[in-house]
């Protein structure tokens, strides 16, 4: 998450912003400032201070490469440039422009088709739940969605309620009477900072991923999301070398 700022001082140059920037990463959570700020000399030449700050989630941002072709510098985390208001470029241009090469530095985004589980393996309503706990053992997993004959997803079966059925004599009764009919679900393209925030908040182990149809997609557990923690960490591993 970028967050930009433009100002026009309508004097000379003002002493401490850079904190300013830091403070406002840290206050709105942001990943990366980048402020802009507008300043003039005794000649009364426009001047605009760049000011950069990211935090170390953003670790593919290097602002001292970037605040480098403004003739500026300072180090990956914090840098900042002095650049001469011309005619023919404005300031928040130049701001936009500093802000399309931070954006070139972040890699795209992965969404939940990309790291959802597509192997699945499900029950029909119609199944008993002897045949349920047998398949759970089988694949050993603690849940399954439950899919009509079309992929259409109609509930999710829990391992506890499967056990439950075998253990009170019920295992004869089908899946539709003991599926969990209102499941969470989540749309192929939703990306992947949304999806872990959705699985944390709703304290989900198994997230459906569906189509416009209702069609089951794949599934996205926590296994999936520690799975790209561990691929963004070998890309970090990577850029620090």
């Amino acid at each position: 998450k970028i967050g930009t700022v433009f100002t026009d001082t309508g004097r000379g140059f003002v002493t401490g912003l850079a904190g300013v920037a830091g403070e406002l990463m840290e206050l709105a959570s942001y990943d990366v400032v980048l402020m802009g700020v507008v300043h003039r000399n005794a000649k009364q030449k426009q001047f605009l201070s760049l000011i950069g700050r990211c935090s170390t989630r953003a670790f593919t941002v290097d602002l001292n490469a970037v605040m480098q072709t403004y003739g500026g510098g300072g180090h990956p985390m914090a840098a900042a440039a002095s650049v001469a208001v011309e005619e023919d470029r404005s300031p928040t241009q130049i701001l936009h422009q500093l802000v399309c090469a931070v954006k070139d530095q972040v890699p795209e985004q992965v969404c939940a088709s990309d790291v959802m589980s597509k192997s699945i393996a499900s029950v029909l309503p119609e199944d008993t739940m002897g045949h349920a706990l047998e398949l759970m053992r089988r694949i050993e997993r603690k849940g399954a969605p439950v899919v009509d004959s079309n992929g259409l997803l109609m509930g999710m079966l829990k391992y506890r309620d499967v056990m439950k059925a075998d253990q009170t004599g019920k295992a004869d009764q089908l899946v539709k009477a003991w599926m969990r009919r209102q499941v969470p679900t989540v749309p192929p393209d939703m990306r992947f900072d949304e999806l872990e925030e959705f699985l944390i908040e709703r304290s989900i182990g198994r997230l459906p991923v569906v189509d416009e149809a209702g069609c089951l997609l794949g599934l996205v557990t926590r296994t999936d999301v520690l799975r790209q923690h561990n691929l963004y960490s070998e890309i970090e591993r990577d850029t620090a070398r």
